[in-house]
């Protein structure tokens, strides 16, 4: 997270119907919006597990992926299409995600309509800057905090907006 560019545009929910959920407003999911790419990630709990891409396709879909973590070795450039693979022609991201179909060109890749969090569940910026401002006042050094000191230190943060387009999940 700390070499994205800046300023960093972000989303944060509390938001648990997801294959990575929330962990609490202390721990919420939160989507990096990128200009061709949504990256998300949760500071702890199960969905810390893993980072997940959505690189948009159109303004309402994405190709799906995702990387465990920690990622230990060098990943090959379809490592985050081939984990989601279920190699029946679908992806683990078709479950949810509507419309899925393959990637035209990418093998191991689907495109599926991208989602959006629900406007109950969303996390305002300034309570991110909180948790992280509590990290460095703790001196934590817990996983968590290293996701929000990746996110805080490294240049500006801004809250981000989805398109009003993009579908939000139910």
């Amino acid at each position: 997270m700390a070499t994205l560019p800046r300023p960093l545009a972000v989303v944060a929910t509390t938001g648990i119907f997801s294959a990575q959920p929330a962990a609490g407003s202390a721990s919420p999911r939160l989507f990096f919006l990128l200009p061709k790419l949504v990256v998300s990630a949760v500071p702890a709990g199960d969905g810390s597990k893993v980072l997940e891409f959505g690189e948009w396709i159109t303004p309402t879909r994405t190709a799906k992926g995702e990387v465990a973590l920690p990622v230990a070795t060098p990943l090959l450039p379809d490592a985050p299409f081939t984990r989601v693979d279920r190699g029946n022609g679908r992806s683990a991201c078709g479950m949810c995600h509507r419309g899925e179909e393959p990637h035209p060109s990418i093998a191991h890749a689907f495109v599926s309509a991208a989602f959006k969090p629900d406007r109950g569940t969303e996390v305002p910026l300034g309570d991110l800057r909180k948790a992280h401002d509590a990290c460095v006042r703790d001196a934590d050094a817990s996983d968590r905090c290293a996701l929000f000191h990746a996110v805080f230190d490294f240049g500006e943060v801004v809250a981000g907006t989805f398109g009003e387009d993009v579908e939000t999940f139910n």
